[in-house]
């Protein structure tokens, strides 16, 4: 970054602050590799895949104080628990594609913010739901 400033010193007209000079600086990748848009579409899907694996939360929050309570008392807890569970396959399904996409594109040379995005979320859902399976085979109900 340093070459980049003393080279850009010698432009005419120029100030130590000029536009100029920053779209120079930040042209020749100074800010590095993050700061680029993604080149591939496998990028935002791996970004949309990944958040969407957190949208599991707040269903899961919604089934579990609205909705169960109304299957229960309609046709007892054979049906609630299994729907409960079915969340958690929803979402470790979603992390896992999301992962294995995220790889894909990482693969092909993809280094962008939304992919690290994509991974970061998809990644800390499922550590939830393996430490959530863990706990209760570690003390079940």
């Amino acid at each position: 970054m340093v070459e980049h400033l003393v080279y850009i010193q010698g432009v005419r007209g120029s100030s130590p602050l000029s536009p100029t000079k920053i779209l120079y600086i930040m042209d020749k990748k100074a800010f590095g590799k993050t700061e680029k848009k993604p080149t591939q579409k496998i990028a935002k899907w791996a970004m949309w895949l990944g958040l969407s694996t957190t949208l599991i939360f707040p269903t899961l929050g919604i089934f579990v104080s609205a909705v169960r309570p109304l299957i229960d008392r309609l046709g007892g807890e054979r049906i609630g628990i299994p729907m409960g569970f079915s969340m958690l396959i929803i979402s470790m399904t979603l992390s896992v594609v999301a992962l294995c996409v995220c790889a894909a594109a990482y693969k092909k040379g993809d280094r962008s913010a939304e992919l690290k995005i994509g991974f970061i979320a998809a990644a800390l859902t499922g550590v939830f739901w393996i430490i959530m399976v863990i706990g209760e085979f570690v003390s079940p109900h």
